[in-house]
């Protein structure tokens, strides 16, 4: 027979355990929370490359309504599409290419300013044309077709020469491949589905685009 004593303990025994228990719910409910920080956190330092302004504009069509904001949006992404000439156009060798997160900011820019169809996007973008990454060539056409300036003819030409470019476009992978959800993930989406929207590569649609625009205003 068990004393009282003995059942003392037993019963603090159970108290103890399932406090251990209450604890270690906390613990997992504090770990998911912090899981869940981490993320946005993550995300956020992703993203802070680009302008939260410039993502409202190619992700929720909300360009800045004060005129002072969109120019110095404008100008931003002017400097964004701007490259340096290169001796040639050519593709380097894929593996010296550089990655398609390091190349978001002038994406989104390429689309942005195609989207004003202001003239004065015309000869950055056309510098973007000699970049390595395909994604941004494309960028780049697809912003040139929508402005229509006749000046982009001959080097969208020469961007439509390179085969390595058009072989990289063939393969039809989303640009937001590998990367998590969250803002970076549906910017990409956005950019493919507006530079990627047909089944014609950009450069030719740009080009076609841009003689549409020509003979309209020759008639």
């Amino acid at each position: 027979m068990r004393d009282c004593d003995d059942e003392l303990w037993d019963d603090q025994d159970r108290e103890d355990d399932d406090c251990e228990d209450e604890d270690d719910e906390f613990d997992e409910d504090e770990n998911e929370d912090d899981d869940e920080f981490d993320e946005d956190e993550e995300d956020e330092d992703e993203f802070d490359a680009i302008p939260i302004e410039l993502y409202n504009a190619v992700v929720l069509d909300e360009v800045p309504w004060d005129p002072k904001e969109a120019e110095e949006l404008f100008q931003e992404c002017i400097s964004a599409v701007t490259y340096s000439p290169r001796e040639t156009t050519r593709a380097r060798d894929l593996y010296e290419m550089p990655t398609l997160d390091d190349e978001v900011y002038p994406l989104a820019a390429a689309v942005y300013l195609g989207s004003t169809r202001d003239p004065r996007a015309v000869e950055p973008l056309i510098s973007m044309l000699s970049a390595d990454l395909y994604e941004c060539v494309a960028a780049a056409a697809w912003a040139l077709g929508a402005i229509g300036d006749e000046r982009a003819v001959g080097p969208l030409k020469e961007a439509l020469e390179n085969d390595g470019f058009d072989t990289l476009w063939e393969c039809g992978l989303p640009l937001s491949e590998g990367f998590d959800e969250g803002k970076l993930a549906r910017l990409l989406d956005t950019i493919g589905d507006t530079i990627f929207g047909s089944d014609v590569s950009p450069i030719v649609t740009a080009l076609k685009e841009i003689e549409a625009k020509k003979d309209s205003a020759d008639r």
